[in-house]
């Protein structure tokens, strides 16, 4: 079987295609414009009242900062106490046990690792 290559290529046709830009519409946004006076909300005394009790309750004082961190710290640390009973095979309470595992699981998968190793 012989395949020839005598197929007519298409031609193409010489068409002349030219993209129109449109001419930019210089529009100038002005803000009295685009806000409208009657779509503001008035809101009552009280309710700036209770913004501003609000705003001053989410402001955290240095004394607050640091009495978190510490607190966090110490957490750590109880958390920390607890994994190297765990790996040292000694006896660890099961609250003690689960409030690792729920705190900190990849802490609490280490220790069991290490305590099948030691143990």
């Amino acid at each position: 079987m012989k395949v020839s290559s005598d197929v007519p290529k298409a031609e193409k046709p010489d068409v002349d295609i030219t993209l129109s830009q449109s001419p930019k519409s210089e529009k100038t946004t002005n803000a009295d414009d685009y806000f409208n006076p009657k779509d503001r909300v008035d809101i009552s005394n009280e309710a700036r009242e209770l913004q501003a009790r609000a705003d001053v309750r989410l402001v955290k004082t240095p004394e607050k900062i640091e009495t978190a961190q510490r607190t966090e710290q110490s957490d750590q640390n109880r958390l920390n106490l607890i994994a190297s009973k765990i790996m040292q095979g000694q006896n660890v309470s099961p609250s003690e046990e689960r409030t690792l595992k729920e705190s900190n699981p990849q802490l609490y998968a280490r220790a069991k690792a290490k305590a099948k190793l030691v143990g």
